[in-house]
């Protein structure tokens, strides 16, 4: 019996840890655990010498999908760049994000120092995938485009921003 409910407590904690970590929408982690994140990839940043994108992925016009559409369609665009970015997280060493808040997402990025290029291509990679994708919903395609803004920290402080808009 206490096997059981040593186990039952478990699972229970482990739903609770998501449910506080992971927005329910996308299933992408929350702007609380996308902070503890980057904390962490800041301080391997000043100990091993790593190279840190930040980058802000906002949906261009995301009030006018929702206001044609209506918000379940708007949700659909929302799981469908989170979905993307998933799959970049899952292929990519160092790649993690999140949901930052409404059309917002967030991306870091740890690599190493000599990296930025490397970096820069796979934030202009995210945004031309977006912009040659379409969101099938409800008989509807519906296209979309994001602008992405990126700012590079060495451990001594950030330094080389980088927009990507619309191309």
């Amino acid at each position: 019996m206490t096997n059981v409910f040593i186990t039952t407590v478990f699972k229970q904690e482990d739903s609770l840890i998501s449910i506080a970590d992971y927005d329910a929408l996308t299933g992408l982690r929350n702007r609380r655990a996308m902070l503890q994140v980057l904390d962490r990839f800041k301080s391997d940043c000043t100990k091993k010498k790593k190279l840190l994108c930040v980058a802000i992925l906002d949906i261009d016009f995301f009030k006018k999908v929702n206001d044609t559409y209506g918000h379940d369609a708007g949700d659909a665009v929302l799981k469908d760049l989170a979905d993307l970015l998933l799959k970049r997280e899952s292929e990519i060493p160092g790649f993690c994000c999140a949901r930052w808040g409404g059309e917002e997402f967030v991306v870091a990025y740890s690599a190493d120092a000599d990296s930025k290029e490397q970096i820069i291509k796979e934030l202009e990679y995210l945004r031309k995938c977006v912009e040659e994708k379409s969101v099938e919903y409800d008989g509807l395609t519906i296209r979309y485009t994001i602008t992405i803004g990126a700012a590079f920290f060495d451990g001594n402080g950030f330094l080389h921003y980088y927009l990507a808009a619309v191309g």
